[in-house]
């Protein structure tokens, strides 16, 4: 999928993985660990991290993002009976942040993200080198995860990349498999190459939604691939207060600039073959909706339509491309208790399914 004129883009390959030419002083891979009040989880994640069969030689940056429940004296005992593991305070400043900081302080060529609720399983560091090494060209690995709910029931979404199990490929269109089924690329199932990372100057200053705008940002300029062999596992039975905080944050219109301008970016340069720019418009469509809706939700109908006459470029197109955004922007003109109280009872009636 190449969208732009980036000599990455054409098929440069980017330099060697894993061998002599790397300084001796420098890990092949840098590991961080955003962790905000997950005490109870954030072992767990660390332990998967020191069991991975992996000949690569790697560190692990744990950036405490303000947490106060005791995770941060978890880590510092961690810490002192290994050398590469190694713990960096800071205010609260959201998970986008605290990865940023995480990469601008560790030195490996590769940068790997796990959430500090999540796992990987002990092959996941050696499949993603293996990938980055047979698509040398690839800015990012991805590699297909399991989600466990509360409840502990355990889903393996549907990843809609034309891969069969086991195989391994760029990816051909990522929104179009975004949108047919699952995210092929989360934030604790990829290893990116440094250079490109620090080219896109990493996650945007978001507190919410600043994982799938970054990776929106990293498809449209650089090739990844994806390994069909499920190697992370994403938790969801950690709803902290400030998950809980995040979901009744109304979206602003910063947040839809993030979301939404390199997606058209790509869509005026007029370089996306056509069957990605037909899925990137939808993709387009759906990220507005949403922005729309969240607004909905947290009271706040008009910021909705203020958004929808920013970024909206018209209610027919809007409506061919996500027929939601049109429901939404109704909704705008409601009572805002009523929308309110729909997705109250709605977010409740999911918490307990799933509970």
């Amino acid at each position: 999928m190449v969208l732009c004129n980036s000599d990455r883009r054409a098929g440069m390959p980017f330099g060697k993985i894993i061998g002599p030419a790397l300084m001796s002083d420098k890990p092949d891979v840098s590991i961080v660990v955003p962790l905000y009040n997950k005490r109870q989880y954030v072992k767990r994640a660390l332990d998967s991290i020191m069991n991975q069969r992996c000949s690569a030689s790697f560190e692990v940056v744990v950036v405490d993002d303000g947490s106060t429940d005791g995770g941060p004296a978890i880590v510092g005992e961690l810490a002192q009976d290994n050398d590469r593991l190694r713990m960096i305070n800071q205010p609260n400043c959201g998970p986008g942040t605290a990865r940023n900081r995480g990469a601008e302080e560790s030195t490996g060529p590769l940068v790997a993200f796990l959430d500090a609720d999540d796992e990987w399983a002990p092959d996941f560091l050696a499949l993603a080198i293996s990938a980055l090494q047979a698509q040398p060209t690839a800015a990012a690995a991805a590699l297909a995860y399991r989600v466990v709910y509360p409840n502990g029931r355990v889903h393996e979404p549907a990843f809609r990349c034309g891969l069969p199990v086991g195989a391994t490929a760029l990816l051909d269109n990522y929104f179009q498999a975004v949108l047919d089924g699952a995210y092929p690329i989360c934030s604790s199932n990829v290893v990116v190459r440094r250079a490109p990372f620090e080219h896109l100057r990493g996650f945007p200053p978001t507190v919410r939604g600043e994982d799938t705008a970054f990776w929106s940002s990293m498809v449209l300029s650089y090739p990844v691939a994806f390994v069909n062999t499920v190697s992370a596992t994403v938790h969801l039975d950690a709803d902290t207060a400030a998950r809980k905080a995040y979901r009744w944050l109304p979206a602003s219109s910063e947040d839809a600039k993030y979301a939404l301008s390199p997606l058209d970016e790509a869509l005026s340069s007029g370089l996306l073959p056509g069957p990605v720019a037909v899925a990137v418009r939808r993709y387009r469509a759906k990220r507005l909706a949403e922005c729309i809706r969240q607004n909905l939700m947290c009271g706040h109908p008009r910021s909705g339509r203020r958004l929808f006459a920013e970024f909206g470029h018209g209610i027919v197109g809007s409506a061919l491309h996500e027929p939601r955004a049109l429901l939404y922007l109704i909704g705008t003109f409601l009572p805002p208790v009523l929308p309110k109280a729909y997705w109250a009872s709605r977010s409740s009636l999911w918490a307990v399914l799933k509970r």
